[in-house]
C-alpha cells in the first residue's frame, strides 16, 4: 500500500461532512439561544429538570420518598454541573454533539434501506451515487428539522432519547443475524438505562424481540434463549 492510499484511508468522508455540517447548525442555534434570557430555564420541564439537578448538587442525592419524575436525566446535568460549573450551556454542547451523531446514523440507515435489492431495482437507486445523495439528504432534513434544532439545545433528555433509539434501530436493522449473547446484554441494559430518562424507548423492545425471532440463529439451538433471558434480564 503507498504513502497516498493511506492518507486517503484516514481522510474525511462524507458522513464526517455530514456530521460537521449539523453540528455546525447546532452550535450556531445554542450560540443564539445562550444570547438571550431563555437559556436559563424559567418554567415547565426545563424548570424541573434544573431545579432537580441543583437539590442534587446541594445533597438532596436520594430524597425521602419515590422519585415524582423519571430521574437519569436530572442526575445527568447535576454531574455537568459538578464537573464545569452551572451552564445549561454545557449540556446544550453535548447534546447538539448527540444530533449530530443522530444525522450520521439516519444516513447510514438510509444508505442501507436504499441498498436493498427491492428499491434498486429498476429505479434511480440502482446507481451507489444517488443512493448516497439520498441519504445524504435524509441527514441534512434533520439538519434542518425545527423541533430537532429546539430540543437539542435546551434542557430536555430529548436529544440523547433520539440519539440512542436511532442507534439501537439501526443496529438491528442492519444485522444479518439475531443479536448474540453479549450485544443482548448491552442492549438490555442501554434500553433499560435510557428507560430511566424517557419511557418511550421501550417501544423498540418488540422490534429487537422480533430479530431475535426473525433474523438468522447461531448454530447452538441454545443461543437464542439465552440471549432473549439476557436481554429481558
Amino acid at each position: 500500500m503507498n504513502l497516498l492510499s493511506r492518507i486517503r484511508r484516514f481522510s474525511p468522508r462524507l458522513p464526517h461532512y455530514l456530521f460537521v455540517a449539523v453540528l455546525v447548525l447546532r452550535l450556531v442555534a445554542l450560540a443564539r439561544l445562550s444570547v438571550s434570557s431563555l437559556l436559563l430555564p424559567a418554567r415547565g420541564d426545563m424548570q424541573f429538570y434544573n431545579d432537580w439537578a441543583q437539590r442534587i448538587l446541594q445533597g438532596e442525592v436520594t430524597g425521602h420518598g419515590a422519585f415524582y419524575g423519571l430521574p437519569l436525566y436530572p442526575y445527568l446535568l447535576a454531574f455537568l454541573y459538578w464537573l464545569f460549573g452551572y451552564s445549561p450551556f454545557v449540556p446544550g454542547v453535548l447534546q447538539a454533539l448527540l444530533d449530530a451523531g443522530t444525522a450520521v446514523l439516519i444516513y447510514q440507515l438510509s444508505l442501507h434501506l436504499f441498498d436493498s435489492e427491492l428499491i434498486r431495482r429498476n429505479s434511480i437507486f440502482a446507481e451507489a451515487r444517488f443512493r448516497k445523495i439520498f441519504a445524504a439528504i435524509s441527514a441534512l432534513a434533520w439538519g434542518l428539522y425545527v423541533p430537532a434544532q429546539a430540543y437539542s439545545i435546551v434542557l430536555m433528555p430529548t436529544a440523547w432519547f433520539v440519539f440512542v433509539f436511532w442507534l439501537i434501530v439501526s443496529r438491528i436493522s442492519k444485522a444479518e443475524k439475531a443479536p448474540g449473547l453479549i450485544e443482548s446484554l448491552a442492549l438490555g441494559c442501554l434500553i433499560g438505562l435510557t428507560a430511566m430518562g424517557v419511557a418511550t424507548i421501550l417501544f423498540l423492545l418488540p422490534l429487537i424481540l422480533a430479530a431475535f425471532i426473525l433474523k438468522p440463529k447461531a448454530s447452538n439451538s441454545r443461543t437464542p434463549y439465552l440471549a432473549v433471558a439476557l436481554f429481558v434480564g
